[in-house]
């Protein structure tokens, strides 16, 4: 665990002259000073050593640095130190979502916020999601080169991916990705990719990534899109929304069943061929997740037919969308 003296910054230079009043009080109703309330719940934060900071005494940082954030939603633009701070009070408290969240905050507002990138990676390993993890690290390694811990985190999940013969996830009906499994799937390939390359490591010529949706599901012969699909589609949304740098390689596949004869897939559009197929399959996908305000410019979507088969057993499994990061990433 990382000490508060690594993991936290000094936001303002007077902070140092707040003292804390021998009884904790309550936060006032009224609207405090944002600066006051951040020093504060900064000076309660930095009270004690990080091994002996108790609960109490990280409920009342908690309540001052949230009471910032009420009185001026705005303050992380000019301070992410606060979001960083905030989600180390929340990681320490056990609620690593809510932490996850404010660490992205502010590397939002600040990209190259190496603790705030650290304590990503570290939460994303905890989870297991070991390419959005290594994905953070590196970062964290581009902001910070003398950083010898994201460095050592680096090189030990390179060497776990190295070990395995893929990565990857699968999503079936009734099992939706969320959109940090999707995150650490779709930025997998590259996180390790980078890493092989950075530490001269790993002499493997394939390492396959994948991330294969079954749950986004087409009439038969079709490329209108299942309702049922929604949710994952949300999910993926809501990834690509969070990750704005990301662009997104969109993958048809089918099954090996001939298309026998020509047939109308959508108003207007018509295949003779399951190349065809898939192309417009992926195409409905990318133009629905345009229509949940994903630029359509970070997309690209490609049919691949049945040329690249999951199952040689059970074909339904071969119909899917697959998805990989795009090149310009």
């Amino acid at each position: 665990m990382m000490t508060l003296s690594k993991t936290l910054l000094r936001m303002l230079p007077f902070f140092a002259a707040i003292t804390i009043l021998p009884v904790l009080l309550p936060v006032p109703a009224a609207a405090m000073d944002c600066d006051r309330t951040a020093g504060i719940g900064y000076d309660l934060h930095t009270s004690k050593h990080s091994s002996s900071l108790d609960r109490s005494t990280l409920e009342q940082a908690r309540k001052y640095y949230e009471q910032t954030l009420s009185n001026c939603p705005d303050y992380c633009r000019n301070h992410p130190e606060l979001c960083n701070n905030l989600g180390d009070v929340y990681k320490r408290l056990g609620m690593k979502d809510r932490a996850l969240s404010l660490f992205r905050s502010a590397v939002r507002e600040k990209p190259d916020y190496g603790d705030a990138l650290f304590e990503i990676g570290m939460i994303f390993e905890e989870k297991g999601l070991l390419g959005a993890a290594l994905d953070a690290y590196l970062k964290t390694i581009d902001a910070n080169p003398r950083d010898r811990e994201a460095e050592a985190h680096a090189r030990g999940l390179t060497d776990r991916l190295c070990g395995m013969n893929g990565y990857g996830r699968t999503a079936t009906l009734g099992n939706t990705l969320d959109k940090d499994a999707l995150f650490d799937s779709v930025v997998a390939q590259g996180a390790f990719d980078r890493a092989r390359k950075r530490f001269n490591v790993c002499r493997k010529n394939i390492f396959v990534v994948y991330t294969a949706l079954q749950n986004i599901l087409f009439a038969s012969g079709s490329a209108a899109l299942d309702p049922r699909s929604n949710e994952q589609l949300t999910e993926l949304a809501a990834m690509m929304a969070e990750n704005r740098k990301i662009r997104l390689v969109i993958e048809g596949h089918t099954d090996d069943r001939p298309v026998r004869s020509v047939i109308e897939i959508s108003p207007g559009v018509y295949c003779r061929n399951n190349d065809c197929l898939s192309r417009e399959r992926a195409r409905s996908v990318l133009r629905e997740l345009t229509a949940r305000g994903i630029a359509s410019g970070r997309m690209t979507a490609e049919g691949y037919g049945h040329s690249q088969p999951m199952d040689r057993i059970d074909r339904s499994k071969n119909r899917r969308v697959q998805l990989r990061m795009g090149r310009d990433n």
